[in-house]
């Protein structure tokens, strides 16, 4: 079923790829097809929900039109195209990029095998939350609630989780193994944009190849540099002492915490290759940054019309998949484009009727994405719609993470600044406004150290690599290539093998996300205690009140937040573990059937349970195994739009959300997105 999905994603994208018109042999336009072929399926896959249409059969109609656009621009360049047409180039770059393809096969297989082998790695951390997120699109339709805060608007990127509603509609099994077939098409992708982004800065094929898999290496490759002041801060610094320099030093138990904690310098990101093994838009939206500024470059040196065609569309992919790279990748791209203009040609940049077309591009593609934009942004803060400030201590990790690219490819983007033509100077600028931005934004969480880490580190790693290739040849360089990157690269690695399975699911758990998914509305929405964060996924219905980690970083009203926090945690007061006026206001609020589980557990003493029984004019049970309990209250009659308005106006954002959202019968989702057979259970990390 893979291979169909891949077929199918190839040919999905095939056309479009050939607008692009960017001839450079067979396996370039395999990577660039199936690249394309995600961005594609997940914009179908949000025509086939609002529309309630069968999303298999949108897909097949949109690979069918596809395939006729590919013969149309066959037929046009092998008819009208004239001998010597710059818009048709010749293809000297076919050979060294379809050899990038094959090796970059070979390195994500091998990279990609503890996601592969384990179901654990499939399911952990982050790709629990896009699991809950893709059911609720599947279930409910589009803009999506929150899963984990029922009622309020997914104030989160949502496009990523059509493209795996999609997938699941071309034969996918389950959303879990769809993240991991979109990180396998991005590694791949990386590795062959890097190569054709290090020839059209002139670089030869061997530097093009060796920094395809050089550079996802290097980050956090030289952490052993500041292990001493590691060490001495564990001996000097506040926490102190033998304990705490066996901290710096421990490896035991291998797994994904040790690893990294072990690896990490004052917070930084060591694992590169993390992104691709746990279920994110990150990596896929790593491999589009490349593409995007490999196309600017391209059209800085060959001034074609299908450049720019890429670029835009690459951008539209970014602003649509993960819009923070988007936006950081628009700022440095005008700064850079900017900074050619004020060069002017005679010192190697360009003039004005070179930059028009840059914006239109980049002005066209951010027109397309600004209502997606709009609808994801919510009530957010300005602080974090423009975080400015700076951290002594996030600016050290940002340097430890890419002390590689910064000791070996800084020299080789001197050399470059020196070739004086604008595609190598575009790069440069772009490099330096990516670092300028990164030491004066401040994300939520610890997002600056993480994406803007990333983000740093990559242009530099991939100059790193064209380095190795001019100075570490022979037996000798390839013992001194794996001495640099192996250490890093082995720990990080083997603690996806070492990471303990902490799944842990009672029967009594099960037959709860059984009764939910046979018995319940797919409306119902749950009250359960300690952030557990199961039911969006395996019932899979939504939930009061999720995680304080997902309300803190999507910008939720603050007291709205608290408000429901207390309700949640059942607080005993007058003989009552629960204030029944709030909860039955909160259903009321919803317009939907709340529902309150109990588990023996969570209370503090059997009393405390026995008063849920005592009081059947206030509660009804309606499902019991074990342990755990589910109640309900009767509803007063009444349409949702008119029931007393809660803190936070949740009324009025829930009654606006019914008005404009696009609901898809239950019997239609079921048949997008089967609920889950088997416990898949994971606490997120962030």
């Amino acid at each position: 079923m893979f291979l169909i999905s891949i077929i199918v994603l190839f040919a999905l994208g095939r056309g479009l790829v050939g607008l692009f018109r960017a001839r450079r042999g067979i396996g370039y336009e395999i990577m660039l097809a199936c690249v394309a072929g995600l961005i594609l399926c997940g914009g179908l896959a949000v025509v086939a929900i609002t529309q309630g249409w069968p999303t298999r059969e949108v897909l097949l109609v949109g690979l069918i039109f596809s395939l006729a656009l590919r013969w149309l621009v066959f037929r046009r360049e092998g008819t009208t195209a004239p001998a010597g047409d710059p818009n048709v180039p010749s293809m000297p770059e076919a050979a060294p990029l379809t050899q990038a393809l094959l090796e970059a096969m070979i390195f994500a297989l091998l990279v990609l095998l503890p996601a592969m082998a384990r179901e654990w790695i499939r399911v952990r951390s982050d790709a629990w939350y896009h699991a809950a997120i893709t059911h609720e699109i599947a279930l409910h339709g589009l803009p999506p609630e929150d899963p984990y805060f029922a009622g309020l608007p997914l104030q989160y990127m949502w496009f990523y989780h059509c493209v795996l509603v999609g997938l699941r509609s071309l034969w996918v099994p389950d959303p879990f193994i769809a993240m991991t077939l979109i990180n396998a098409i991005a590694l791949v992708g990386l590795g062959v944009a890097i190569a054709d982004l290090s020839l059209a800065l002139g670089r030869n094929e061997a530097e093009a190849r060796r920094a395809a898999w050089v550079a996802p290496l290097g980050m956090g490759a030289l952490f052993w540099l500041l292990l001493p002041l590691r060490a001495l801060r564990a001996l000097v610094g506040e926490n102190r002492g033998s304990e705490a320099l066996a901290t710096v030093f421990r490896l035991s138990p291998l797994d994904i915490s040790t690893t990294r904690q072990f690896l990490s310098d004052f917070g930084s990101h060591p694992f590169f290759l993390n992104k691709f093994l746990v279920g994110t838009a990150y990596g896929l939206a790593l491999t589009l940054f490349v593409l995007l500024f490999a196309a600017v470059v391209r059209y800085l040196r060959e001034s074609r019309r299908g450049d720019l065609f890429a670029a835009a569309f690459w951008l539209l992919g970014l602003f649509l998949l993960h819009p923070l790279v988007g936006v950081i990748a628009v700022i440095a791209g005008a700064a850079a484009v900017t900074g050619l203009c004020l060069l002017g040609r005679a010192r190697g940049g360009i003039g004005v009727a070179r930059v028009v077309p840059i914006g239109v591009a980049f002005s066209g593609a951010g027109l397309l994405a600004l209502p997606y934009l709009l609808t994801i942004r919510g009530a957010r803060s300005s602080a974090q719609v423009a975080p400015i400030g700076f951290d002594l201590w996030i600016t050290i990790a940002l340097i430890s993470s890419a002390a590689f690219g910064l000791i070996f490819g800084l020299p080789v983007l001197r050399r470059l600044w020196g070739e004086k033509n604008p595609g190598t100077r575009f790069f440069c600028l772009v490099v330096a406004a990516i670092w300028g931005m990164a030491f004066f934004t401040r994300l939520p969480g610890p997002n600056t150290a993480d994406k803007f880490g990333f983000l740093t580190y990559l242009p530099l790693g991939i100059a790193a690599g064209w380095w190795t290739s001019r100075h570490l040849v022979g037996a000798r360089g390839w013992i001194a290539l794996i001495l640099l990157l192996g250490p890093a690269n082995l720990i990080g690695w083997a603690g996806y093998w070492g990471d303990r399975d902490r799944r842990t699911q009672s029967a009594d758990d099960r037959a709860l996300h059984t009764w939910l998914a046979d018995s319940t509305s797919t409306q119902a929405v749950v009250i359960d205690l300690r952030e557990r964060v199961d039911i969006p996924v395996l019932a899979p219905r939504r939930v009061y009140y999720g995680s304080t980690i997902y309300a803190s970083q999507w910008g939720y009203d603050a007291d709205e937040i608290r408000r429901r926090r207390r309700l949640s945690e059942l607080p005993v007061a007058g003989g009552a573990p629960i204030d029944t006026a709030q909860w039955r206001a909160a259903s009321i609020d919803l317009g939907a059937p709340v529902l309150l589980v109990i588990r023996a557990e969570d209370l503090p003493d059997s009393a405390a349970a026995d008063w849920f029984a005592d009081h059947p004019d206030l509660f009804s049970r309606a499902f019991s195994s074990g342990g755990i309990s589910v109640y309900s209250a009767p509803l007063p009659v009444g349409p949702p739009c008119c029931a007393p308005s809660l803190p936070g106006r949740v009324s009025e954002i829930n009654h606006s959300i019914d008005m404009q959202r696009v609901r898809r019968p239950d019997s239609a989702c079921k048949q997008i997105f089967p609920l889950p057979t088997k416990d898949l259970r994971a606490t997120p990390e962030s």
